[in-house]
């Protein structure tokens, strides 16, 4: 099988049921996905994205970071990226990047219900030079979920930092943890994915990107009423002039402020820096002026991106 076939098939396996990665969303600790762009994922109206050139270079580094866990550990891992299911439910699911164990003997026997295996293993790479405050949440939701997925206690996260830094971090199950992803879970599989109604609409960029995806272009001359909405129209309205009035204010603070600095540099209260007024450049190519000079590379380099505004019709004036 090729590996864009593979993919492929994994992303339909993958669409029949919530896998690790589709956890953490659900009870709001991703930076990166929410309830909405799950369910539209799961439903079908988002096609799963291509392949980026940050996720291709975490999946061929894989076994690199396997073979440093085991330099540092003495422990082996094998059956990578293994698709598990739950043994008792469909939908619950996870891809592992390996099991980890005590011995390659272990490793190579004949265990297809990883009785042997002392753990998972999941190999991330992260372009910080560390995590300060320990494991990433979401992170920590994906090994609890793939614990309870594959019935193992114990999940280690080997990661690759910047500056080639490799350190190796190991999370216990924790049955609270899990009940509580599980409850979550559970009721967004029956009551949104299977059912077809969407989850509540969010306040995330995740959503606000699904909703452009599924959505991605007006049909000229479709109206749609808002009278179930009325008021979150007043509070939009409400909440668009406190913003700007916000902004009226924040540009005279900042004007009297610049002021008060002329020309220096630094800015103090008691003695203590509080700001700096720094001169900084920035650099613009006027595309008016290229398109002028060099309409041939204004063609090559242009790009065009389509994206919906939502504006405020102004009521008509009544004619006298």
């Amino acid at each position: 099988m090729t590996d864009l076939a593979r993919d492929e098939t994994w992303h339909e396996w993958r669409s029949g049921g919530l896998g690790a990665s589709d956890v953490a969303p659900l009870v709001g600790l991703s930076s990166w996905s929410s309830p909405y762009s799950v369910w539209a994922a799961k439903v079908g109206l988002i096609a799963p994205s291509p392949t980026s050139d940050r996720q291709a270079i975490g999946h061929a580094m894989e076994g690199v970071l396997a073979q440093l866990f085991t330099e540092r550990t003495g422990l082996h891992v094998a059956g990578e990226q293994s698709w598990c299911e739950h043994p008792e439910l469909s939908w619950p699911r996870c891809t592992v990047d390996g099991f980890v164990y005590a011995s390659p003997a272990d490793s190579n026997a004949v265990d297809p219900f990883n009785r042997l295996a002392l753990g998972g293993f999941e190999a991330k790479t992260d372009g910080r030079f560390g995590w300060p405050d320990g494991i990433p949440p979401a992170y920590q939701c994906q090994a609890q979920w793939s614990m309870w997925v594959t019935g193992l206690q114990r999940w280690w996260v080997g990661v690759m930092f910047a500056g080639f830094r490799f350190e190796v971090f190991e999370i216990a199950r924790d049955d609270l943890d899990v009940a509580l992803l599980v409850k979550a879970a559970t009721a967004f599989w029956h009551d949104h994915v299977v059912t077809g109604v969407p989850p509540a609409i969010d306040a995330s960029d995740a959503t606000r990107d699904a909703l452009a995806t599924v959505y991605p272009d007006h049909v000229p001359g479709v109206t749609v009423g808002l009278d179930g909405i009325v008021e979150q129209l007043v509070r939009r309205s409400e909440l668009k002039g406190l913003l700007k009035g916000a902004e009226v204010e924040l540009d005279r603070i900042e004007n009297e402020i610049r002021a008060v600095l002329g020309d220096a540099e630094v800015g103090t209260v008691a003695g203590v820096p509080a700001l700096t007024y720094r001169t900084a450049e920035r650099r613009d190519i006027k595309a008016a002026a290229v398109r002028e000079a060099a309409p041939w590379l204004a063609a090559q380099l242009e790009t065009i991106t389509r994206y919906r505004v939502l504006r405020t019709v102004a009521p008509k004036k009544e004619k006298p």
